[in-house]
């Protein structure tokens, strides 16, 4: 709940540049019924298969994904694919390559929101593409029972001064995670430093 409020004071500094965005630069913020609430639905969506919910932040990670959800779908044929993502070019790569599966974007950090998604698809394994990483949702996906794993993981020594800094507020998300396959081993490191188990490296799958 305290992320909750930070969040909520974020929202609140960001408002007046995010106006200026899609009023001047006709950049509105799409889906935001289903960022701000977890709010959103599909036919296809089957309660008698197991969900696998992949997420890729944006265009770049949505290539990626391409490759991994038709191997996926390939080797587990009875399990069910749904994809997300946050940016609007990401859900116009997405729905474009993907378009026969459920696209989706990903809830906002809200604990409202994250329950509300997690409950709609309920999946069994969540996939991360390239590691972004929000508390909330880890803390209600594991809450559940949901694996997560992290594919490409990327840990720049930035990024892990940032989340060591706020390591007292995480309490430990990086533990929670199943499985972490990171670029390298120097992510790798980063990542066990932050009380990741199972983390190895893979290479760049890009």
């Amino acid at each position: 709940y305290l992320l909750n409020l930070i969040y909520v004071a974020a929202w609140f500094a960001l408002a007046p540049w995010l106006c200026w965005q899609a009023w001047f630069r006709k950049k509105p913020m799409r889906g935001l019924k289903a960022k701000w609430l977890g709010a959103f639905t599909d036919p296809r969506l089957n309660d008698a298969k197991p969900v696998v919910w992949f997420h890729g932040v944006s265009v770049g990670e949505i290539h990626l994904l391409r490759q991994v959800v038709a191997r996926f779908r390939q080797r587990f044929p009875d399990w069910q694919c749904v994809v997300s993502t946050t940016t609007n070019t990401g859900y116009d790569e997405a729905c474009k390559h993907f378009a026969d599966l459920p696209v989706v974007y990903w809830p906002f950090d809200f604990t409202w929101a994250v329950n509300a998604a997690l409950r709609t698809i309920k999946p069994t394994l969540v996939v991360l593409s390239e590691g972004e990483m929000w508390p909330n949702f880890v803390w209600a996906a594991k809450k559940r029972g949901v694996k997560i794993a992290v594919i490409n993981g990327r840990m720049s020594p930035r990024s892990a001064k940032r989340f060591q800094r706020f390591r007292w507020l995480l309490a430990g998300v990086f533990g929670r995670l199943d499985w972490i396959g990171a670029q390298n081993d120097e992510y790798r490191q980063h990542y066990e430093s932050l009380g990741a188990v199972n983390v190895v490296t893979t290479g760049n799958l890009k």
